[in-house]
C-alpha cells in the first residue's frame, strides 16, 4: 500500500506516452511482466543504456559494483537463480511477504555490522563497465552519494533517495548529482 502513489505515478506517466523503465534493485528483482501489463512500464533487470547529451550512459542499481561484499553477492546469486525464482512463483502473497520481511530483517542486521568499505562501489568494477563502452555510469541507492572520475569515465552514485533526497538530474545537456532534495 505504501507504494501505491509511486505506482500510480508511473502508470500516469506511461499513459501520457512517457517512456518509463524500472531498473531492478536489490528488493524488487521479482518484478517483471506483471508491471508491464499493469502499469505500461518497461522492466530492465540489469540496467539500461541511454544517451545523455551525446554521452553513452549505463543506468543501473549499482549493487553489482559492490564486489567487496561477497556474502551479498552469494545471496544475490541464490535469490535470482532459476529454481528459487520458480519457488517464489509458487508461494502465496502472504508467504512471499513473510520471506521478504525475513530477508529484509536479515539484511538490516548484516548491513549494520559490515564496514562501509565492504559495501561501497569498487572503482575497478565500474572501470570495466566504462571500458565496455560507457562514458558515464549512473547508479541508484548505493549507500553514499558520489560524483567522480573513474578510469576512462564518470561515476554518479545516488544515495538512498528516501532518506537523503539524493537524485540525479539531466537538464540543459548536463548531468548533475543533487545531494539533497531541493524541494
Amino acid at each position: 500500500p505504501g507504494l501505491a502513489p509511486f505506482l500510480e505515478g508511473l502508470a500516469a506517466l506511461s499513459a501520457d506516452d512517457v517512456r518509463v523503465v524500472l531498473v531492478h534493485g536489490n528488493h524488487d528483482f521479482l518484478a517483471g511482466a506483471e508491471l508491464t501489463e499493469a502499469l505500461g512500464v518497461e522492466v530492465a533487470p540489469e540496467g539500461l543504456w541511454v544517451s545523455l547529451g551525446g554521452q553513452r550512459a549505463w543506468l543501473t542499481h549499482g549493487d553489482a559494483f559492490c564486489t567487496g561484499d561477497v556474502g551479498y553477492h552469494r545471496l544475490h546469486a541464490v535469490l535470482r537463480s532459476r529454481p528459487v525464482r520458480w519457488l517464489f512463483a509458487q508461494l502465496s502473497r502472504a508467504s512471499l511477504e513473510a520471506v521478504a520481511r525475513g530477508l529484509g530483517a536479515g539484511s538490516g542486521k548484516a548491513t549494520a555490522v559490515k564496514p562501509r568499505a565492504v559495501m561501497d562501489i569498487v572503482d575497478g568494477a565500474v572501470a570495466r563497465r566504462l571500458e565496455r563502452g560507457a562514458d558515464v555510469v549512473v547508479c541508484g541507492h548505493v549507500h553514499q552519494a558520489r560524483d567522480s572520475r573513474v578510469g576512462p569515465g564518470r561515476l554518479v552514485v545516488m544515495a538512498d533517495c528516501e532518506t537523503t533526497g539524493s537524485h540525479a538530474r539531466f537538464e540543459d545537456g548536463r548531468l548533475e548529482l543533487v545531494r539533497e532534495d531541493a524541494a
